[in-house]
C-alpha cells in the first residue's frame, strides 16, 4: 500500500507518494483573471469617466476589468468612522450607504433621486442636499430636474466594485483633487 500525502504551499497543491517522493498529481492556483479586451478603449467603447449611461460603463469595464461583475466592496467601518468623526447627518449617512452599495462599476454610481431615496429609506427632497454636502461623493453629472438623474463618483476607500489594482490609481486621483 502506498503512503500518499497531500501537500500545499498556498500556491501549488501536490499529491505525493511519501515513500518514493514521487509527485502523483499537481495543481497550481489559478492566476489572476484577465479581461477579454476585444474592443479598443476610447475608440469602440468610451473611457470609464466619459460614460454617461450605465450600459456604456458596463461595456467599457467588461473590456478593462475582469472583476467588475463581482459585488461591490463597501467599507462599513470607514463609513461609520466618517459619521462619528464628522458632523454627518443621518440623511447624509443613509444616502452615502445607498450609493456605495449600488455602484455600477469601480466607484461610479448611475441612478435617480427616487432610486437613492428608496434605497436609503428617506424623502426625495433630502437627497440632493445630502449629495452636495457629502465629502465622500462627487457629482460628475446631473440630469433634468424632474427625473433627478445622477452620475456620482464615490470615495474609492468607501466603496469599490472591480479589480483592486485599478482602485489605487483612482484613490490617488481622488485625494489629489481633494488637496488641490
Amino acid at each position: 500500500m502506498e503512503n500518499i500525502k497531500v501537500v500545499s504551499d498556498g500556491y501549488d497543491t501536490c499529491v505525493c507518494n511519501v515513500d518514493t517522493g514521487e509527485v502523483v498529481y499537481k495543481t497550481t492556483a489559478p492566476s489572476k483573471k484577465v479581461p477579454n479586451m476585444e474592443k479598443y478603449i476610447g475608440i469602440e467603447v468610451k473611457h470609464p469617466y466619459e460614460c454617461t449611461r450605465k450600459d456604456q460603463l458596463e461595456d467599457t469595464l467588461s473590456q478593462l476589468d475582469a472583476y467588475f461583475t463581482k459585488p461591490a466592496r463597501v467599507n462599513y467601518q470607514f463609513l461609520l468612522d466618517s459619521m462619528v468623526d464628522s458632523d454627518m447627518s443621518r440623511v447624509e449617512m443613509a444616502v452615502l450607504k445607498a450609493v456605495s452599495e449600488n455602484i455600477c462599476g469601480w466607484n461610479i454610481y448611475f441612478g435617480t433621486t427616487r432610486e437613492i431615496a428608496e434605497s436609503a429609506k428617506i424623502d426625495t427632497s433630502n437627497v440632493s442636499r445630502a449629495i452636495r454636502n457629502s465629502k465622500h461623493l462627487r457629482v460628475i453629472q446631473t440630469g433634468k430636474a424632474p427625473k433627478g438623474e445622477w452620475i456620482l463618483e464615490i470615495n474609492p476607500l468607501l466603496s469599490w466594485k472591480g479589480d483592486m489594482e485599478y482602485r489605487e490609481g483612482r484613490l490617488m486621483s481622488w485625494y489629489l483633487r481633494v488637496n488641490s
